[in-house]
């Protein structure tokens, strides 16, 4: 599969139409520049030089994100920092996908995944979550990805043009999951969720696999934006899952 198919494929995994080229910049909506001392950990995952994911780094070797970015055929890159124009490129050596099967076997019900680096990373990582102590409903959180001037639930050529290079913050709130209904044609059946939800706060696709970070800690993998829901809110996988948690720390040798 060819990256641009694979950036594609993630657009209409998230629900977004696929009008032209540029709707590959849909990113971070109603968000603002990250200042130099925010998510220095934050890595942008590139296929063939195009970013097409995102994730967090959480040691020296290991980048937390979303199993549905994973793609066997193709040279998969991170790129740390703010800027994902930055030549600071490191290659993926190998991943881990919790429970995970193939398309044929089906069964895919755990969109977290752990991509492990060529060399150790020289920048600060995000510590995992203290779990005694993880969000609850109204606690506000912090998301993190590209630009975009949509508003949820409001994807249209207009609203592509106001992209930037640096990585864009916001916050939103965390709201009760609710009754679940999975996209279309999901493998994936997404247990353990912790959703997150503002008026003008969204993730998109290319910001799958970022960190929902809360008091500096990480707490959440992105995997659905609102607009690809039937409940209104965003989606990410829930770290202070006992078992996700417990695969993190052992996979990647993490006390």
């Amino acid at each position: 599969m060819g990256g641009m198919t694979r950036l594609l494929l993630l657009l209409l995994w998230a629900g977004v139409t696929v009008g032209r080229v540029v709707d590959l910049q849909k990113r971070i909506i109603g968000g603002r520049d990250c200042t130099n001392t925010e998510r220095g950990y934050h890595v942008f995952l590139k296929i063939n030089g195009e970013p097409f994911c995102s994730g967090s780094l959480i040691s020296k070797d290991w980048i937390l994100t979303a199993a549905h970015c994973w793609e066997p055929e193709e040279n998969i890159k991170a790129v740390f920092g703010r800027d994902p124009n930055s030549k600071n490129e490191v290659a993926i050596s190998d991943h881990k996908i919790f429970e995970d099967k193939d398309a044929q076997g089906k069964n895919r019900s755990h969109d977290i995944m752990l991509l492990k680096l060529t060399k150790p990373a020289t920048i600060k990582h995000v510590p995992l979550p203290d779990c005694k102590h993880q969000p609850k409903k109204d606690d506000e959180v912090q998301i993190a990805g590209y630009k975009s001037s949509a508003l949820p639930g409001h994807y249209n050529d207009d609203s592509l043009i106001d992209f930037s290079k640096p990585l864009q913050c916001a916050k939103s709130k965390v709201v009760d999951c609710g009754v679940f209904c999975p996209p279309k044609n999901s493998t994936y059946v997404y247990p353990h969720l912790l959703c997150f939800q503002d008026a003008t706060v969204d993730i998109s696709s290319g910001d799958s696999g970022g960190g929902l970070v809360y008091h500096g800690m990480i707490y959440g993998v992105n995997v659905l934006s609102a607009n690809a829901t039937c409940r209104g809110s965003a989606k990410s996988m829930d770290v202070c899952e006992k078992s996700y948690l417990t695969w993190i720390k052992t996979t990647a040798g993490i006390p």
